[in-house]
């Protein structure tokens, strides 16, 4: 008889046999907090590698209003190559987003990978989103790489912000391994990062660090059937098949080869007519993918069938699917509830096909199929709830059908509450706010009446501080806009998704009321200077205003919707006496103006006001309106 210790290990040589690893392959994902230099550190991992020589500029952010914007929305899949020949290496890299508000992208992108590099920046240290995306990384047990960036300014604080990483590692980590944390330091933009807080070097030792500490892809048994997860799914527009996106975790697929798709308890058969691997922001074709690969599949869809293709779906061998236990985003925080336009411009500024509910359901159930965070409500009915990790998360997806040449209308928005431990609790956004000293107190006393909860105040270079306050969403309307005014412009507001808390007490609504226009035409200046006491606009002189149209804010009155004509021109030449016109006059002034965004005008809109958006304008109008002076009612939740 054997002892129990030879058939011990008789039984792991077998596993070890049974066991296929790829050692030269890795795959990864960049997370931080926003603005710590993630695709920046992407954009020199390109270069270095010589897989992109020209790679500069975020070549990761593509989408025109991560351009515009400044910041990564969707995760994107990009490779680098090292070597070549047969000794030629790959790692997959999954570049994320960092603010919160597309955290769904994040946790899709998350499950494809073994590791994470976890960059963040040495002066600001530990950020809400650097929290966020290290808890949900170390829950999928994923190996970090944490690396300390932009170490080359001057008021970088490494072991300050190390501390504050230790800190965080004790507080979101699973089981005592996960506290072993391995430290990088150096400069995306500069191109380098070393063991050693040393201002100089390349990215070899990072390189050589993923492929030392990150696990490599590995297989239970040579011959496994396929299984590959969907993570993304998008068309080619020129054959309409349909590409799945994703990681293979099993087995091996081949051009020509007949998969099966699978989606909780739906699946269907494809053809997989093309297979394409990354190459810096390219996709090489290739015959075949196995088991860790990052790929793209073409495919076929039967006639008259349709392939149950989305996010979270299963690829396997015909026939022979193992579901893969694909992890759903967290619940949405936000809601947004979407409708035809029965504006008085309706029409006038998009086609009449762009604007119907059909029209509007089609392009959102696309949207849906590839926005893992996104949920729909009332679809076919004449409203559709929008729901969403944030404003931001969803104001994203209403400009890209503003572009594309969409009009709707959008109701104020609503947060969504839940009831936990049997009490009822709503969601809390955390701010960053950087602002002038002098104005300390005037802020904080706004923040309070706003049921904020003052945290640190950091005082900063050149007479500036930095605050952090939490404060409900349903009591946030009017902050950024009322932020931006007390700073004169000069002052910089970040918020992101701190969690649930029992429902806070205070008023929902702001208290001032809305300068509506009584007219069609254009604004003139002449007739705005008139109003520069009542309150602020809106709009800009030599813009279009229509009746109904809300083109500003009473701030003189509180609760009163004042309606207003500012489209008068100033035509008297003479015939008036002198005493009159100089009264006239005199009551003008220099007034506000200023051209509201979308994120402006749904932050500012009540119950009883809706946003209308065409391709060629964002505005506000006031429903019903029957051009007289009227009083707001302010409710309470």
């Amino acid at each position: 008889m054997p002892s129990l210790m030879t058939q011990h290990t008789s039984a792991l040589q077998l596993a070890l046999r049974l066991l296929t690893s790829r050692s030269d392959l890795r795959n990864i994902a960049v997370i931080a907090h926003v603005d710590h230099g993630k695709t920046t550190l992407v954009d020199t991992m390109l270069q270095q590698s010589g897989t992109m020589s020209n790679a500069k500029g975020r070549v990761m952010d593509s989408k025109d209003q991560e351009k515009e914007r400044g910041i990564t929305i969707l995760a994107k899949n990009t490779a680098i190559l090292i070597g070549n020949g047969a000794d030629q290496r790959r790692i997959n890299i999954v570049d994320t987003p960092g603010h919160l508000d597309f955290s769904g992208e994040v946790e899709r992108a998350l499950q494809m990978v073994e590791g994470i590099i976890l960059l963040v920046d040495a002066k600001e240290g530990v950020r809400p989103g650097t929290r966020y995306v290290l808890r949900k990384a170390l829950a999928l047990n994923l190996k970090p790489i944490v690396c300390l960036n932009k170490i080359d300014k001057d008021d970088s604080s490494i072991e300050k912000t190390e501390h504050a990483i230790q800190d965080l590692f004790l507080e979101t980590a699973e089981d005592d391994s996960q506290l072993d944390i391995f430290f990088m330091y150096g400069s995306g933009r500069s191109g380098y990062m070393n063991e050693k807080p040393v201002k100089e070097g390349n990215l070899t030792p990072l390189f050589e660090n993923i492929f030392s500490r990150v696990p490599a892809p590995k297989q239970e048994v040579d011959d496994a059937p396929l299984q590959m997860l969907v993570a993304q799914v998008d068309v080619d527009e020129k054959t309409g098949h349909k590409i799945a996106i994703g990681r293979i975790f099993k087995g091996k697929v081949n051009v020509g080869d007949v998969i099966t798709v699978a989606l909780e308890n739906q699946q269907c058969d494809a053809l997989v007519h093309g297979i394409k691997l990354y190459c810096g922001v390219d996709k090489m074709d290739v015959k075949s993918a196995e088991f860790g690969d990052i790929c793209a599949l073409q495919l076929q869809e039967p006639l008259g069938m349709k392939v149950p293709l989305r996010i979270g779906g299963t690829i396997g061998a015909r026939g022979k699917v193992e579901l893969w236990p694909y992890k759903k985003p967290d619940d949405p925080t936000y809601s947004l509830v979407m409708q035809e336009s029965q504006a008085p411009w309706k029409k006038k500024e998009a086609l009449e096909t762009m604007g119907g509910m059909n029209a509007l359901m089609k392009r959102l159930e696309r949207e849906s199929m590839v926005n893992t965070a996104l949920r729909l409500e009332g679809m076919g009915t004449d409203k559709i709830t929008l729901m969403g990790r944030g404003p931001l998360h969803l104001s994203v997806i209403i400009e890209d059908m503003r572009r594309e040449g969409y009009e709707f209308e959008i109701q104020a928005p609503r947060v969504m509450k839940r009831v936990i431990d049997g009490v009822e609790c709503e969601p809390f956004e955390k701010m960053t706010l950087e602002f002038k000293d002098s104005i300390v107190a005037d802020v904080v006393s706004f923040l309070s009446s706003k049921m904020g909860e003052i945290g640190d105040i950091t005082q900063l270079s050149d007479g500036r501080v930095l605050m952090e306050c939490v404060m409900p969403v349903r009591l946030m309307s009017n902050v950024p806009l009322k932020f931006h005014t007390m700073t004169g412009g000069d002052g910089v507001l970040h918020h992101n998704f701190d969690g649930y808390r029992p429902c806070a007490a205070g008023d929902t609504e702001r208290e001032t009321g809305a300068l509506i226009s009584v007219d069609n035409g254009e604004a003139t200046e002449w007739s705005m200077s008139g109003f520069a006491q009542t309150g602020r606009f809106f709009v800009e002189a030599g813009s279009q205003v229509y009746y109904g149209q809300i083109v500003g804010e009473n701030q003189k009155t509180m609760l009163q919707n004042l309606g207003i004509n500012i489209c008068k021109r100033n035509e008297q030449q003479g015939g008036m006496r002198s005493n009159a016109n100089d009264k006239a006059n005199s009551k003008r002034g220099s007034y506000q103006a200023m051209s509201a965004t979308f994120e402006d005008c749904i932050s500012w809109v009540t119950d009883d006001e809706l946003v209308t958006v065409t391709p060629k304008s964002i505005r506000m109008r006031k429903p019903n309106f029957n051009g007289k002076t009227s009083m707001r009612q302010l409710s309470k939740e």
